[in-house]
């Protein structure tokens, strides 16, 4: 009777395969089953993928599925089954308007496949095998949204957002089924802990008809466990995907089963997960009127390895390739990347080539050397540091800017947190969240402590030890920083070190260092007036031709030893007087840096 009751508090399909016979083919036409009111069109899909695990078996390792219960079923292998297509070509929208009991007949027809190919046997492994759900991950489902464009609407549906992980809690166990034991006839039934809520029977299904007084078994056969963990995805902030000016969007996501830790703080992860929403009620029902939104995951994807980078060239598109070729055509890209980079800051090629190849990037020959590029760039007040360091990380495919004067050490590395309940939890911060990206720091020497940077810049990684938590995050962050002297003027009397009272071990690990000097001259001020009336649409109309200050020109010379000589690598990025260029607009070169990186 245990079987029955079970199925009998069944709610999703999945649950139903615990009643049924696995060894037995589905009939053709009739399910005698109450909980499937389908009948036919539901058998016929289980059917329908059932043929597709015996067509494609050289995708499923059945042993494999059986051992691990879950499989990856990748939807662009279902749309070249011209048979699943012709017997199932809902597929798709099924999954998206009504995925619980998509997924139930998809984890369903698998159960089957695997049962149908061994010998059946009334054995303890078989009755084991009946009690255990088979959950499929769908992958290659799109297209991706961002969270911020989530709505009312969208709640109950398949979605697929991507952003990075700014928190993980603690991994937990919570009950899916729970058996409770009648304290007057001694009647055993199971009950179905939907979304995480607590539930007891509402009456013994014995004869006694109790309504209360039930002992809950926790060492039942009939009470299922599973691993659980909450994550918090912050959508990307790069680029045009969020508006200028406003806040990035997150939201919870819940992890079970083989999810549980797969991810860690700061990664760049593709949640495909059902939209679901909880009460905000503390005591957990579902009394309040109140709810907040949650996704409970199906599939997560890191954005980190081999493959998935290569996936993230289907971003480009076909004029951004050609526009992509275009750049690479020219006489010098390098040169035209530097005049793109920041415009309406005259000058300083050599600082911005420095912060392009920051974000460029090296590569590493060996496993101890580290490839990222720190640049620090120091400087008198006003000469426009602050506008370079906010240009580069617009043009970052993953880059964060941060203001020194408003962070902290653990606000750039890891907090822990203690939560109520749960533990603690792991909350990224800059360094952490622009992992295998660029981190802008502006007003570098007012940041209150360094000594968590020295780890990162070297190290590429944080690690933690507080509140008994004991881990090590990566953090393969380029550092990008902006500082001014201590004294308001660099004095070329001292050190770098010395102006800037910074440690010399933190120095140390920065392998290009600029130094900007607001010298008084007066045809230097002239044509940087210039160009700021040209940036402001202020300069008067003029056919005569200004003149440049030598220092801009060219070189030129009479000797023929001098004509043959390479002109040094600042002159060769200057722009000749006069000289007009076609610059790149910022979403361009971040594309194009994107694509120099994902290959």
């Amino acid at each position: 009777m245990m079987q029955g009751h079970l199925i009998g508090e069944a709610v999703h399909l999945e649950d139903v395969a615990v009643g049924v016979v696995i060894g037995e083919e589905l009939p053709e036409d009739t399910v005698t089953s109450p909980m499937c009111p389908g009948k036919s069109r539901t058998v016929h899909h289980v059917r329908a993928m059932q043929r597709h695990y015996k067509d494609f078996a050289d995708l499923y390792d059945l042993p494999q599925v059986k051992n691990s219960c879950w499989f990856e079923l990748k939807l662009d292998v279902c749309d070249n089954d011209e048979q699943l297509r012709t017997q199932w070509s809902t597929l798709r929208q099924d999954l998206t308007d009504n995925p619980e009991h998509t997924l139930a007949c998809i984890g369903l027809a698998m159960h089957h496949t695997i049962m149908n190919a061994q010998p059946f046997s009334s054995s303890q492994n078989n009755t084991n095998m009946c009690l255990q759900t088979i959950r499929p991950r769908i992958v290659g489902y799109g297209p991706e949204v961002s969270i911020g464009s989530i709505k009312v609407s969208s709640f109950g549906k398949l979605v697929s957002v991507r952003g990075t992980i700014i928190r993980a809690g603690a991994s937990q166990i919570m009950n899916t089924w729970c058996a409770f034991r009648c304290a007057q006839c001694g009647n055993e039934q199971a009950v179905q802990q939907k979304d995480g809520i607590y539930s007891t029977p509402t009456s013994c299904h014995s004869g006694c008809k109790a309504r209360s007084h039930f002992v809950l078994m926790q060492q039942s056969v009939y009470t299922r466990m599973e691993a659980y963990q909450t994550i918090r995805l912050q959508e990307t902030t790069q680029g045009s995907r969020t508006v200028a000016g406003s806040a990035a969007k997150n939201i919870e996501i819940e992890l079970t089963h083989e999810m549980v830790d797969s991810v860690c703080p700061g990664d760049d992860v593709t949640v495909t997960g059902i939209l679901k929403a909880r009460s905000q009620d503390q005591d957990g029902t579902a009394k309040a009127s109140l709810y907040k939104a949650y996704m409970q995951a199906v599939y997560v994807r890191s954005n980190k390895n081999v493959l998935a980078n290569w996936n993230r060239l289907a971003e480009f598109t076909e004029l951004d390739m050609e526009a992509i070729r275009m750049i690479k055509s020219e006489p010098s890209p390098f040169r035209l990347l530097v005049q793109s980079l920041c415009p309406s800051i005259y000058g300083h090629e050599m600082v911005k080539a420095g912060l392009l190849l920051g974000l460029f990037g090296g590569q590493a020959n060996t496993a101890r050397t580290r490839a990222e590029i720190h640049v620090l760039v120091v400087g008198d007040p006003g000469i426009g540091k602050s506008q370079i360091l906010q240009s580069c990380a617009n043009v970052s495919p993953r880059g964060i800017f941060v203001c020194g004067t408003n962070s902290s050490n653990v606000g750039l590395t890891v907090t822990v947190r203690m939560e109520k309940g749960v533990g603690a939890s792991l909350e990224a911060g800059a360094l952490v969240l622009a992992d295998q990206g660029v981190c802008c720091i502006d007003e570098f020497d007012k940041m209150s402590g360094h000594h968590g940077l020295l780890e990162v810049m070297e190290q590429r990684s944080v690690s933690v030890a507080k509140a008994g938590v004991i881990c090590t995050v990566p953090a393969r962050t380029t550092v990008l920083a902006a500082a001014n002297p201590a004294g308001g003027h660099y004095n070329k009397a001292k050190t770098v070190s010395e102006n800037l009272k910074l440690h010399p071990a933190l120095l140390s690990r920065f392998d290009l260092v600029f130094i900007l000097l607001d010298r008084s001259n007066e045809r230097t001020d002239n044509l940087l007036t210039a160009h700021i009336q040209k940036v402001h649409g202020l300069s008067k109309t003029s056919t005569s031709t200004p003149v440049a200050h030598p220092f801009f020109e060219p070189s030129g010379s009479s000797t023929l030893a001098d004509e043959e000589a390479e002109p040094p690598l600042e002159e060769r990025l200057r722009l000749a007087p006069g000289e007009k260029l076609d610059l790149l607009p910022a979403e361009l070169v971040q594309k194009y840096i994107g694509k120099i990186l994902f290959v």
